[in-house]
């Protein structure tokens, strides 16, 4: 009986948090009217139902859009035509993200984002389509080369580079994250099951995820200050949202927008505290301190339910799913800017504010209502 109550209270205290932040719909001035286009990736996917929006990205392997006028209902009714189009496979869904695969291996994401009425639309070619040939660069010689040459590079140049590797087991990422540890890469690192962070003593800085899949993400950057800022960005700006929290996410810089000079430091953040955030520069400095919350919210959260009715290790661990769910989401948009400086700053500050003060909020009440 007491583990049910428990059970009823925490239900109630989430539908509290998710309605306070969700509240408050509002236009993205980004949006007009457009044509819905064709091409190979376009065509596997349903036509919305509304007529506005942006299209961020159109390439041979990624087709990216913003829809607006979209509410819960809508984004619902759409993944159901995805689903009939045959994106049924691997599937994973929320009220707010729904990410699978179809028969031939291309991936869709549908993203709600439900403050601002719009859903994002991702589609991309299957991974393991097509071969890869490893960077020659010197930066590229710091890590080892991956066993499977199957992939997508996204981008590459002499300072840094971000590649999928396709045909890679679980097994195989994980003895590839120890190789590139023995490699010099364990300084000032952070490790969890399917992702690893880490710099090496010359403060080159390497991200790797496991994608699920069988797919593997490797980016290598320099020292941040070192890389030739008359250099072109990879990729124009993609805008995202978090599917939980369902805040309104920092707006990118239009590849039109002339970027400020980029800082000459490095940013890690030892906690979440006012100061912490307002000295964020970058955009890569915003996804750290993204990641930083989302990680401070995790051993909150799991302090105060461990040792009571309400833990469960597999229902903590899909909650931590939705989350980095959400941040991969926000690192895909973003981590093409890299070292940009943060375009409306002030903005960016207050809602990583917001952000940690409501999964706060959220912990305080829980840890109080179970003392």
């Amino acid at each position: 009986m007491k583990k049910n109550l428990l059970l009823m209270l925490l239900a109630a205290m989430v539908i509290i948090i998710v309605v306070g932040c969700g509240s408050g719909s509002k236009t993205v001035s980004r949006h007009s009217e457009f044509e819905w286009p064709n091409g190979e990736l376009v065509d596997l996917l349903p036509v919305p139902e509304s007529k506005v929006g942006q299209i961020s990205t159109n390439t041979e392997d990624k087709f990216i859009v913003e829809i607006g006028q979209t509410k819960s209902k809508q984004f619902e009714a759409y993944v159901v035509r995805c689903r009939d189009n045959g994106f049924t496979l691997n599937s994973y869904n929320t009220n707010a993200l729904y990410k699978a695969d179809n028969d031939s291996g291309y991936h869709l994401e549908v993203l709600l984002n439900s403050s601002y009425d719009y859903m994002t639309i991702t589609i991309k070619t299957p991974i393991n389509s097509r071969e890869f040939q490893w960077p020659r660069s010197e930066i590229a010689r710091l890590i080892p080369t991956p066993k499977s040459n199957m992939g997508r590079i996204e981008w590459e140049s002499s300072y840094g580079f971000v590649i999928y590797v396709g045909n890679t087991p679980k097994a195989e990422y994980d003895k590839y994250v120890d190789s590139c540890a023995d490699s010099g890469f364990a300084v000032d690192y952070r490790k969890g099951d399917d992702f690893y962070y880490a710099d090496n003593e010359s403060g080159y800085q390497l991200s790797l995820r496991y994608e699920g899949n069988e797919t593997m993400f490797i980016r290598i950057d320099e020292p941040k200050g070192q890389e030739d800022e008359t250099s072109p960005e990879p990729f124009p700006s993609e805008s995202s949202e978090t599917p939980s929290s369902e805040v309104p996410s920092p707006v990118a810089p239009s590849p039109e927008t002339p970027s400020p000079d980029v800082p000459e430091q490095v940013f890690s953040p030892k906690d979440v505290s006012d100061s912490t955030i307002e000295s964020i520069q970058t955009y890569d400095d915003y996804l750290t301190m993204y990641q930083m919350i989302i990680e401070d919210y995790f051993a909150n959260y799991e302090a105060a339910i461990k040792g009571t009715a309400l833990y469960s290790a597999e229902a903590f661990s899909e909650m931590k799913k939705t989350y980095e769910d959400s941040f991969s989401q926000q690192r895909d948009m973003y981590s093409s800017m890299g070292s940009t400086s943060i375009i409306g700053k002030d903005t960016i500050i207050e809602f990583l504010k917001d952000y940690r003060d409501s999964l706060k909020e959220f912990t305080d009440i829980l840890s109080n209502s179970l003392s």
